[in-house]
């Protein structure tokens, strides 16, 4: 439904542009500069945005400051990372024990509101660290990023995407593995 309506927006646009571009004198250049201008304004903010978006994404990385040393609670005798393996639907406890420990070991610090990047922009952005909860050392911090779309998307479609750090794009155990390093005991 919001697709079709988008669709009937556009249309609805197109057909008022040139409308207003027949009425004007069509032999002027300066009135086909503003027919143009009137057509594509609203969808210059989604261009730049993404633009400005995708950019941000693709340059956006996890800085390491610190590891925290763990043994064999999280990984395997042989060294291997317990959260990266498979558990079978039976073993779940066991899994969400092993997840709510290293949990447990990090805090994770963020606002949870994504701000604005500049007051013109339709990128929002969210500033996280793991910090190690006993010392309050910064194990790691990154950004994140949102974009809800320019002016035509958010009015009729709503909705946002966002993009973080690859360590996070594989699963969030990952970058667990990277801040805690193993320890043997």
């Amino acid at each position: 439904m919001a697709g079709l309506l988008a669709l009937l927006a556009i249309v609805l646009w197109v057909a008022a542009s040139a409308k207003l571009a027949k009425a004007l004198s069509p032999k002027s250049i300066p009135v086909a500069l503003t027919a143009a201008a009137i057509f594509f304004l609203p969808f210059l903010d989604e261009a730049f945005g993404l633009g400005q978006y995708s950019y941000l994404c693709q340059r956006s990385a996890v800085k390491l400051h610190g590891t925290l040393p763990v043994g064999n609670e999280l990984y395997s005798e042989d060294g291997a990372w317990r959260l990266g393996m498979n558990y079978p639907g039976e073993r779940w406890r066991e899994h969400l024990a092993l997840v709510r420990l290293a949990d447990s070991l990090v805090r994770w610090d963020h606002h949870g509101v994504y701000e604005p990047i500049h007051p013109l922009s339709p990128v929002d952005s969210m500033h996280s660290q793991f910090v190690d909860p006993k010392t309050e050392r910064i194990l790691a911090e990154w950004t994140s990023y949102s974009f809800k779309g320019g002016i035509v998307r958010r009015t009729l479609l709503g909705g946002s995407t966002q993009c973080r750090p690859e360590p996070f794009n594989q699963n969030g155990y990952v970058m667990y593995k990277q801040i805690m390093t193993y320890s043997k005991p």
